[in-house]
């Protein structure tokens, strides 16, 4: 008996250092590397809300999902990068990218870019865990645009600043405003400016020539960009808010398995709350060093002529999702 037991401890000792000798040789799981692009510096609000996306990622995964993080813009333009997520190109993955996808077809997306549909933070906030802003992410993807947007972040209101004093509507009469889109070249009309499209990497030296006089951004990219030297007057009229989303190229969405899927959402729903933390110190400390370097603010108590001058505008960009947008507007009473 005690030559049996003898065999059974020996061959149970000689099973289990095979076992671990096999975990130890077993190849390490190699983590899924997704590439996520942002046009604005590291130090923005939106580069900083992107870094919390990453860290948040790779947290919740254990290392398994590593978000390759690329700032100002050094993977090209918005629009370049844009491009290459809804292509089979694969070298990018995803982007901190506009909220309005109207330029790609996403027709829905327009609405969240509508001048003074926001009344302030707390309203967009509200929107973006509504299943309004849901129905807006997914448009894209069932659209099948090539994309999925993931989650919406904001940079604070959008404001204008030019190259001289600007207070009142009547001063925008005549001036060269910078445009990108459909959006701010109805604005541009609407105010009597000039619109003129240039792209963003442009701005500054554009404004330095006087070949632009007018253009407009978040507070803290605004001055991030250094716009401030070249264009030191800026007017707080809040005439958008500086929304953006977090698209992912809609195959590598797919490709994903439920817990991964999960993981990109939690880490989401974790950057937006970073991101509104995040901004308003961000915003107050940008108007101090804007007026230390010597920059006018401009505060507008009445928006009133602002939005007369846009009704139009506002009427014709919502016409074709009326009760989509009522419901957007709902949000903010």
């Amino acid at each position: 008996m005690s030559r049996i037991f003898a065999l059974i401890i020996a061959s149970t000792a000689a099973f289990s250092f095979i076992s671990c000798r096999g975990k130890e040789n077993a190849p390490k799981e190699t983590p899924l590397t997704l590439v996520m692009a942002e046009v604005n510096p590291e130090d923005t609000v939106a580069g900083r809300t992107d870094r919390a996306f990453k860290r948040k990622v790779e947290e919740l995964s254990d290392g398994k999902i590593i978000i390759d993080l690329k700032c100002s813009g050094i993977l090209g333009s918005e629009k370049q990068v844009l491009d290459i997520i809804r292509s089979d190109d694969n070298s990018i993955h995803m982007m901190r990218g506009p909220a309005n996808l109207s330029q790609i077809g996403g027709k829905k997306s327009a609405l969240v870019s509508i001048p003074f549909t926001f009344r302030n933070d707390e309203h967009f906030w509200k929107f973006t865990r509504s299943d309004v802003a849901k129905e807006i992410l997914d448009e894209p993807y069932e659209e099948g645009l090539g994309i999925k947007g993931l989650f919406y972040i904001e940079e604070g209101f959008r404001h204008l600043f030019a190259t001289v004093p600007i207070k009142s509507v009547e001063d925008m009469k005549g001036m060269k405003f910078r445009v990108s889109g459909e959006i701010l070249t109805s604005l541009a009309q609407s105010l009597g400016a000039v619109g003129k499209k240039v792209d963003f990497t442009d701005l500054y030296a554009e404004l330095l020539t006087g070949a632009v006089d007018v253009a407009e951004n978040p507070i803290s990219n605004y001055l991030s960009n250094s716009f401030n030297i070249v264009a030191p007057h800026l007017l707080l009229d809040g005439h958008m808010i500086g929304a953006g989303q977090v698209i992912i190229n809609a195959g590598t969405w797919d490709s994903l398995d439920e817990r991964q899927k999960d993981i990109i959402v939690r880490a989401g729903e974790y950057a937006q709350d970073f991101c509104r933390q995040t901004l308003d110190k961000a915003n107050a400390d940008a108007i101090a060093k804007i007026k230390a370097t010597g920059g006018t603010v401009t505060e507008v108590p009445d928006k009133t002529p602002w939005q007369n001058a846009c009704r139009d505008m506002i009427e014709e960009k919502s016409r074709a999702y009326p009760a989509l947008y009522e419901k957007i507007l709902e949000l903010g009473k």
